[in-house]
């Protein structure tokens, strides 16, 4: 137990490393850049090169018939975790 009149110090922590996730899309004609943002994101599963067919939904996309398929490849997971320690603030007690 604390004592009433003790002072609290809280301390805000953020851990985060970067895991970088790679994708690959296919296609057999040039897509825009916003028909390659979305279509990427439609592999279901994110397992190590799981590929999928998107040509229906890039062919809606570009209004225009395209085969086309995403592949998850990998995942690089971070192993260099930064912390980051700040907002040093004093806690209220009950007799402040």
């Amino acid at each position: 137990m604390r004592n009433k009149s003790q002072k609290l110090y809280a301390y805000d922590i953020t851990e985060q490393s970067v895991d970088v996730r790679r994708f690959k899309v296919v296609s057999d004609k040039p897509l825009n850049e916003e028909t390659v943002e979305e279509i990427y994101r439609q592999v279901s599963e994110c397992k190590d090169n799981t590929t999928e067919d998107v040509s229906e939904y890039a062919s809606e996309l570009e209004e225009t018939k395209v085969r086309a398929t995403t592949t998850f490849e990998y995942t690089d997971f971070g192993d260099d975790c930064q912390v980051d320690v700040s907002d040093v603030y004093e806690e209220k007690t009950d007799e402040d």
